[in-house]
């Protein structure tokens, strides 16, 4: 007859109960974040397992009640809600970047919590509660268990040859043709293989590969694959690689094809320097501005952007409303780079993180004084790219921090009539469009939710714009500007853009279908004599020449990638000639010798 007495007591006194506690409780809580997120049963149930066992062996070698294992818990818990928010405002999960940046965030900490809600918490502390009540329970034995610590070791050993199989055997579609051995590797997938095999080798093109992985190739779909768990360990080793690569790509020779040598040379002329700008010039480079917006209206009728339309209309102005957002790994910082040198970005990784400790083209040098009025310290490398792009001073003060009223207030206190050049960055609109919780204006309750706080901030920034544009009525010095108005790059995704779509056709706001993911560019000059719009395709590698035209200047050292929308020059480089000779032209620190 079974002594279940007895048994109970074997049980509360075994750290072997803790520890497949543990490993049920960590279970589970990676369970429900993936169905939470994901919102499928679609679960490698054997991957969660595994990594929940790597992480529960240690409890076996406490000698009191292993309090400490509930540290784990919280890092896990820690982990899983900052992916889970993450994902929900970017559409990608988070990685060693991110992890990195975060003292760098400065006014965007908001964006951690966009999607806060107090269920989360339920989800992610169940397990967890019934784990401490086992604990509580318990009544291990005081004498270390090491025997059956190094037990189980052996046994996570011996499951790790089926965890290899299971991830070979399981791949999504188009990773199926993937051999970490063979040369010409055209899908590179993450592999625990590396951590054991020291003969693995990476070719080539399997670096190119690896290094331009963005969440779409492989964060995304590994986490939904093997767990969140399993992931986190994934990102640290595929960066600690990636920083392998990157040193590689930095140091790799760059060698330039006759052809592409020859186009720079047209592009380049050392001899053409001399230039002295005749206005200031105002560039304005707006957070995750779409064109759409411009012609988006509320619930009553009335423009989302109303100041800026007047601008629009009672000034003769150039508007090209559709530039191809054309941003890479370096996201905002890309979009500074284009407009500021006409480079665009490189392929593989961030040019401000890689490449930035270089001299840049630009056309901030033409001006006795130049400034940026950065409302976010520490992020985008402000401090060592200003001077790279000829930007003499930078502004960070309290004043102006995630401040588009601060901004615009010390944007109207600067002296526009000593020639100048201000570049200033606005906040308001970055996800997660919190400043729409105080904007009273109504947007038709058809717009789904996000669409709808997105058009808020823009009505937001408007009202602080418009400070700024209106005093054009009373301000010679500021009729006298050039004044530019762009995007740093597009925000939607593929679903907010379907819902977009969906509400434009309905309510005939506009064709939305064709101007999502397009940015805008809003040229003003005093030697516009008529008023113009360009709705061809064009990109933004486009602004800088467009702007160089904008202030007179005809023959620059360096016209940069892109064409000149002001002139009917046609464009002398390709879009894929753009992207391909800006990355050789970075890489190699072209502009540091020449």
């Amino acid at each position: 007859m079974i002594d279940y007495k007895s048994l109970l007591e074997r049980l509360r006194t075994s750290q072997w109960t803790i520890f497949v506690a543990m490993v049920v409780a960590l279970t589970l809580k990676s369970t429900f974040w993936h169905a939470q997120l994901f919102m499928d049963w679609d679960i490698r149930l054997h991957h969660i397992i595994y990594s929940s066992l790597w992480l529960s062996i240690g409890v076996l070698a406490c000698r009191k009640r292993p309090w400490w294992s509930l540290v784990i818990f919280l890092i896990v818990s820690a982990w899983m809600f900052s992916c889970f928010v993450y994902y929900k405002v970017w559409g990608v999960m988070v990685t060693m970047d991110e992890v990195r940046n975060l003292g760098n965030l400065k006014g965007f900490e908001s964006s951690i919590f966009a999607d806060w809600k107090w269920d989360m918490l339920l989800w992610l502390a169940l397990p967890d509660a019934l784990y401490i009540a086992l604990l509580c329970w318990m009544r291990p034995a005081k004498k270390s268990r090491w025997l059956h610590a190094v037990a189980v070791l052996v046994i996570t050993i011996l499951l790790f040859p089926l965890h290899q199989w299971s991830y070979h055997k399981i791949k999504l579609p188009e990773l199926q043709s993937y051999n970490p051995y063979e040369p010409g590797l055209k899908h590179f997938w993450f592999d625990h293989q590396i951590l054991i095999d020291p003969t693995f080798k990476f070719y080539w093109d399997a670096k190119m590969t690896f290094l331009s992985q963005t969440a779409t190739y492989w964060e995304i779909p590994y986490a939904h694959q093997y767990g969140i768990v399993d992931y986190g360990f994934s990102m640290m080793l595929f960066d600690h690689y990636y920083r392998g690569f990157e040193a590689e790509v930095v140091d790799e020779p760059v060698v330039m094809s006759e052809e592409e040598e020859q186009l720079v040379s047209e592009l380049y002329n050392p001899d053409n320097e001399e230039f002295t700008p005749e206005r200031s010039l105002v560039l304005i480079l707006v957070e995750s501005f779409e064109s759409w917006v411009i012609d988006a209206k509320g619930k009553d009728g009335t423009w989302v952007m109303p100041n800026l339309h007047r601008f629009m209309e009672e000034n003769n102005t150039f508007y090209a409303p559709n530039l191809q957002s054309m941003i890479k790994r370096g996201g905002s910082s890309d979009g500074q780079l284009m407009v500021v040198t006409g480079l665009a970005p490189v392929d593989l990784g961030v040019a401000v993180t890689m490449f930035g400790d270089q001299p840049f083209p630009n056309y901030a040098h033409f001006y006795p004084n130049s400034r940026t009025l950065n409302p976010s310290p520490g992020v985008w490398r402000q401090p060592v790219m200003n001077p790279n792009y000829g930007i003499k001073e930078l502004e960070e003060s309290d004043s102006i921090m995630g401040s588009d009223p601060g901004l615009f207030h010390r944007m109207n206190s600067v002296d526009l009539d000593s020639v100048s050049f201000t570049l200033l960055i606005t906040v308001s609109t970055h996800v997660p469009f919190e400043n729409a919780d105080n904007v009273a204006y109504e947007i038709d309750p058809a717009v789904p939710e996000k669409l709808a706080r997105y058009m808020k901030c823009f009505h937001y920034l408007d009202e602080h714009l418009g400070t700024f544009i209106n005093r054009m009525k009373d301000s010679p010095e500021l009729r006298n500007c050039d004044i530019v108005i762009t995007a740093d790059h597009s925000i939607l995704f593929d679903k907010e853009i379907e819902e977009l779509n969906g509400y434009a056709q309905q309510s005939g706001m506009m064709a939305a279908d064709k101007r999502t993911g397009q940015v805008p560019l809003i040229m003003y000059s005093p030697t516009l004599t008529e008023s113009k719009r360009c709705d061809e395709q064009c990109y933004q590698i486009d602004v800088y020449p467009s702007i160089l035209g904008l202030i007179g200047c005809k023959n620059p050292k360096w016209k940069g990638v892109g064409m000149n929308l002001l002139d009917t020059v046609p464009r002398r480089v390709d879009f894929e000639q753009a992207n391909r000779i800006s990355d050789k032209l970075i890489r190699s620190r072209y502009f540091s010798t020449h």
